[in-house]
């Protein structure tokens, strides 16, 4: 049985823990500005989806960007000085 849900974090860290933080959290992939975006599963979803405070910047305005989508769910993690933003998206 599956159980549809979104989660959204935003804090702040300084911007020379956000690999680490990114590493711990298990994501696999980092966006590279320049690459063809529409075949990034999830990277600009969300805000639709959350509450107003949660603003993520879109892939190409974010500072760093990682990452993990599957059959059933996407996760992407941004930077953008000095904020983090944090989505996972079940369904």
């Amino acid at each position: 049985m599956a159980q549809d849900f979104t989660r959204c974090l935003k804090a702040k860290i300084p911007r020379s823990e956000f690999a680490a933080y990114a590493h711990r959290l298990n994501f696999p992939h980092r966006y590279v500005k320049g690459e063809n975006i529409e075949s990034k599963t999830g990277l600009d979803f969300g805000p639709g989806l959350a509450r107003p405070w949660f603003d993520p910047p879109r892939a190409v305005e974010a500072d760093d960007v990682y990452y993990d989508s599957g059959q059933t769910y996407a996760a992407t993690l941004k930077y953008k000085e000095p904020y983090v933003y944090l989505i996972i998206v079940d369904w």
